[in-house]
């Protein structure tokens, strides 16, 4: 949630909620080792980010350039500190207008001060050095985000592996009822693990302890999937993992 929506507390705004995905981004081997997964991944993360979420998926996968192999945006919300790639202020102007008017009409006052954070991100300039593989979804029937912002972010990113798909009749909340956007999902997924041109995290897949972090010597040998640093640290984590042992 964001900061002042949901269960959070404090001011909402769309700077904290970047910043906050920062820190998530860098906690992100630890979460995965705590869950029983290797890090780094096999194959690679692909991030995504959806509508106002693609503001913070742009964002992090910039700030990590070496976390992420792909990036995907979904109806995603276009900005840029001068407008798009084509200089087309008035358009970024009428979009912001619609997103002000469908917060009004939602009653979800709390997001208002959302309005103003809007016009100072730079999603279109940060996605100029993103350099992994980039999926961007829009339907053309959207009309609370128009999407010829997906267009221009397709245009201003940086890699040269990327896709625009658009597609027709889909709306801005049911785009994921249409088959075209999960063959796209899926054509992606298929192609990242393989391709070595992408940035990755490392060669070698190196477990972590699931308590300190540190690198790991040896795993659970009921469910062969959490590892450890020792027995000590195997032992003091026994609490918690015996609820998920083997499971």
């Amino acid at each position: 949630d964001y900061r002042g929506y949901g269960w959070s507390d404090g001011q909402p705004s769309l700077a904290t909620c970047l910043s906050d995905a920062e820190t998530l981004a860098e906690k992100l081997p630890v979460l995965l080792v705590e869950f029983g997964l290797p890090w780094p991944y096999p194959g690679g993360l692909v991030l995504s980010g959806r509508s106002v979420g693609a503001q913070v998926a742009v964002h992090v996968a910039t700030m990590f350039p070496n976390l992420f192999r792909s990036l995907v945006l979904d109806s995603a919300l276009a900005t840029a500190a001068t407008g798009d790639r084509l200089g087309r202020a008035p358009e970024r102007a009428r979009a912001l207008e619609c997103w002000r008017k469908e917060l009004e009409k939602a009653s979800l006052e709390v997001l208002q001060p959302l309005d103003s954070d809007l016009r100072c991100l730079s999603a279109l300039e940060k996605l100029q050095s993103f350099g992994g593989r980039l999926l961007v979804m829009h339907g053309l029937a959207d009309d609370l985000v128009p999407p010829e912002g997906s267009e221009s972010l397709h245009s201003a990113a940086g890699t040269k592996t990327k896709e625009l798909v658009l597609i027709e009749e889909a709306g801005h909340n049911n785009i994921g009822r249409y088959d075209a956007y999960w063959s796209a999902i899926r054509r992606l997924c298929s192609t990242v693990q393989l391709d070595s041109v992408l940035p990755s995290v490392g060669e070698r897949v190196e477990h972590l302890c699931a308590v300190c972090a540190e690198k790991a010597a040896s795993k659970c040998g009921r469910c062969q999937r959490v590892w450890y640093c020792g027995r000590a640290h195997q032992a003091e984590h026994w609490k918690t993992h015996k609820l998920t042992c083997a499971d």
